[in-house]
């Protein structure tokens, strides 16, 4: 356990040192895999709904890459941290990341595709922004609607049906 913290100390040292430093996108994406790997092995000894250190220093490491100017305009990395406050349940934080995300990379149509997939519930809201951005939809809001709606219900019946071969 010591030389694995031990290294983990080295491996943290030495991305605060670079990322700073570098004019890219990769090393900032090793720093966050590499303490996202640190969440997933508590996760198995720690409530995984929990708030802990490591899911502070995920968020900061995001926060500080996307202030960087190598991964500010980076849809890739947007789309991460985006996925990251999702996964950690926290819609309102989720939101405030697409906002931004879409302040520094209006063109990039993918940032919204995910968005309609996480805020089902802001739907039209955000057609009405791609819209003002004249991107295009290619399919019918009723359709995208219903395709939405018939995937909740999937997964509501989901837990249904395994309490049922139990």
């Amino acid at each position: 356990m010591e030389s694995r913290s031990h290294i983990s100390g080295h491996l943290r040292r030495y991305f605060d040192h670079s990322c700073p430093l570098s004019g890219d996108l990769i090393p900032w994406v090793y720093a966050i895999h590499a303490e996202y790997q640190k969440l997933q092995s508590a996760a198995t000894t720690v409530e995984s709904r929990r708030e802990t250190g490591v899911t502070h220093r995920i968020r900061s490491l995001f926060q500080k890459a996307v202030e960087s100017a190598a991964c500010k305009h980076s849809p890739a990395i947007w789309r991460l941290y985006l996925q990251f406050e999702v996964q950690q349940q926290h819609e309102k934080e989720a939101k405030m990341v697409f906002y931004r995300a879409l302040r520094e990379c209006p063109w990039a149509k993918v940032l919204y595709v995910d968005a309609i997939s996480h805020f089902s519930a802001d739907l039209q809201d955000i057609v009405d922004i791609m819209t003002e951005k004249d991107l295009r939809i290619r399919v019918p809001l009723e359709e995208v609607d219903l395709l939405l709606r018939n995937a909740r219900l999937a997964k509501e019946e989901e837990p249904a049906r395994e309490a049922d071969i139990c």
